[in-house]
């Protein structure tokens, strides 16, 4: 089976997950020669929801998280 659409079907069983998300993340996960990254994390964490998912995808294109300021935090 072709790479992407391993991780389209792995995506379709995402318990959050919608169509424009799959979408994305699989065209996203072909450009950056990400996908088999992408299937290996989906595999180990099957109840990966998508926003762990799509930390994961911004993780592996090496954007880093950003935590907003001290302060804004402790008036949450």
């Amino acid at each position: 089976m072709d790479n992407s659409k391993r991780l389209e079907e792995l995506l379709n069983n995402v318990s959050d997950g919608y169509p424009d998300f799959v979408k994305v993340i699989v065209e996203s996960a072909r450009r950056n020669n990400i996908t088999d990254q992408l299937i290996a994390f989906i595999e180990e964490h099957p109840d990966a929801n998508s926003s762990e998912i799509i930390s994961k995808r911004s993780e592996l294109k090496g954007i880093k998280k950003v935590r907003p300021p001290e302060t804004e935090q402790a008036a949450k």
